[in-house]
């Protein structure tokens, strides 16, 4: 069918341009580190891809963020990784490993953001050969001055990255389950609609007239 195709075709092209500017917007951030607020902000579609998709195609979406990441990190005016093969492998294979196995995880335990930020936790430490200061996350947010670096001297930078996976993951959940009430709302009312409709729809004589 011609119109499933191109509804696919829509969905996977909006997955796909919503995790290419994440991790846009992840890499600028890790290069300039002037906006820390997108920091809370970058993890939103990979982590709605985990609540929302297959273990399969949630792996895939993460490895093609990790990919889109490491094509960003290389296109800054000084790169901060090392442009090898073992970089790219690293910054694809751990985020599709993460993304496959929360969404098998959360299918035991639910979509629990606590399990995420764990979960993050080893993305972050299996990416330290990277030489990332501060990881992928934790030196976004944790690198001022204020509370947040205060804590990261403390807990160090694993930590800093594992708040910000329990924030993003916690509006994941409030965004979904408010989009699922607007869908059961709009049910409602569609069912309402149709129950007012077939009022005025004559009913058939049980003689044929």
């Amino acid at each position: 069918n011609a119109t499933s195709w191109l509804r696919q075709f829509v969905v996977i092209a909006s997955v796909g341009a919503l995790l290419l500017v994440s991790a846009g917007l992840l890499a600028q951030e890790i290069a300039l580190r002037s906006r820390p607020v997108l920091g809370w902000l970058t993890l939103l579609p990979l982590l709605a891809v985990i609540r929302i998709l297959p273990a399969r195609t949630a792996g895939a979406c993460g490895a093609f963020w990790g990919a889109s990441l490491f094509v960003f990190l290389a296109l800054q005016s000084q790169p901060l990784i090392a442009l090898s093969l073992t970089s790219l492998a690293s910054l694809v294979g751990m985020p599709a490993a993460y993304a496959t196995g929360m969404v098998l995880v959360s299918r035991r335990v639910g979509f629990n953001p606590l399990v995420l930020a764990f979960g993050w936790c080893g993305v972050e430490l299996a990416l330290l050969p990277l030489g990332l200061p501060g990881g992928l996350l934790g030196g976004i947010v944790g690198g001022s001055s204020g509370l947040l670096g205060v804590l990261q001297g403390v807990l160090g930078y694993v930590c800093i990255a594992a708040l910000v996976v329990t924030v993003n993951a916690i509006a994941v959940s409030v965004l979904s389950r408010a989009y699922a009430k607007v869908c059961a709302s709009q049910r409602v009312v569609r069912k309402s609609t149709l129950t007012r409709c077939s009022r005025f729809v004559p009913r058939e004589s049980p003689i044929g007239w």
